[in-house]
């Protein structure tokens, strides 16, 4: 079963959540068939339709392609800078949720995007991207982000602490 390829790739992942939320869990068919149609459509959409197509695969716990999600990184990146809060969040609870391995690029970009907007945040926005990091066991490589998440701040640290820095330490 296929989506009709004229539905937008926000009306699929409306529909995937949708029936999601109700506890209907689509087929195997219908997750590849959204993939591979979202994988025709990813370099036309915005970073909110991104974000919603990330979030539609990780309600469904489904972990798109490596081709499919490094499209979907690079356009998060580029999209970063107009990300409210919400959508930052957003973002690492689907990289959690999927259990995904986001690139190092992609998880630099969003521990200082988030270290810059910490202050902003609310506890429960503070939890989940701390949920995120330990869903993808990446505690000892964000240690400014953590603490800056407790604290509320950015740290006094170097906050360009990155995956790639942390077994250099």
């Amino acid at each position: 079963m296929a989506l009709a390829t004229t539905t937008r790739a926000t009306d699929k992942s409306w529909i995937l959540a949708t029936l999601d939320s109700m506890g209907v869990t689509p087929s195997k068919d219908l997750i590849n068939a959204y993939e591979t149609a979202t994988n025709r459509a990813v370099s036309e959409l915005d970073g909110e339709d991104i974000i919603e197509l990330l979030w539609a695969f990780a309600r469904l716990a489904h972990r798109p392609a490596s081709g499919l999600m490094m499209a979907m990184e690079e356009s998060i990146a580029r999209h970063v800078s107009t990300l409210g809060i919400e959508d930052l969040t957003g973002v690492w609870w689907a990289f959690g949720r999927m259990r995904s391995e986001p690139s190092t690029g992609i998880l630099n970009i969003l521990a200082e995007t988030t270290i810059g907007v910490v202050d902003e945040m609310n506890a429960q926005e503070k939890n989940d991207v701390r949920w995120a990091i330990q869903k993808l066991e990446l505690e000892s490589s964000f240690v400014d982000l953590d603490k800056a998440l407790a604290l509320g701040g950015p740290s006094s640290a170097s906050m360009q602490q990155g995956v790639g820095d942390a077994t250099q330490s």
